[in-house]
């Protein structure tokens, strides 16, 4: 911003918000880039906006308003902080597991009957099918939730998968 503000000579006619309009789509470019699909859930919206709001401060500090940067700044990391604790609360009664197994293990029956022993829900369930060489696995992406005010043993539950013949792998996510 410096450089576009006083970097040319005076007679020259110049529009100092050219540079802005750069950096804001290109930054705006590497933003999306931080979002993952992954797993039927997405990742990194949080990233990509910090990303885009550190090149807000950064223009600011170039332009020289520096008390907007630093408010700016402290508003971010109190909103960010404040957020991180609101989502781990949100977040540990349900976590997203994903069992990878055999083909052969009867992986809905299996998770929808232990987590009735366990007294918990399994929600958002998709299962997909891959072929890895000579091998067809399932893999299973679910939430799992306790009644509401309980909490979810979620490491019994891992445990219990992982016990079971012809589970390859499980997996836990959001899980704080």
């Amino acid at each position: 911003m410096i450089l576009s503000i006083y970097g040319f000579p005076s007679t020259a006619s110049f529009d100092a918000a050219r540079l802005a309009a750069g950096v804001v789509s290109g930054v705006g470019f590497l933003g999306a880039g931080a979002i993952i699909h992954n797993h039927g859930g997405i990742k990194g919206l949080t990233t990509a906006s910090t990303i885009w709001l550190v090149m807000a401060v950064g223009l600011a500090c170039g332009s020289m308003n520096f008390v907007l940067a630093i408010i700016t700044t402290v508003v971010a990391m109190i909103v960010l902080i404040w957020f991180r604790g609101i989502e781990r609360s949100v977040l540990k009664n349900s976590p997203m597991i994903i069992v990878l197994s055999n083909e052969s293990v009867p992986i809905m029956t299996l998770l929808l009957n232990m987590a009735k022993e366990l007294n918990y829900s399994i929600n958002d369930l998709n299962s997909s099918i891959y072929q890895t060489g000579n091998e067809t696995c399932i893999e299973s992406v679910f939430k799992l939730t306790g009644k509401p005010g309980s909490t979810v043993d979620v490491m019994a539950f891992v445990t219990k998968l992982q016990n079971v013949e012809g589970v390859k792998n499980v997996e836990i996510l959001n899980h704080h």
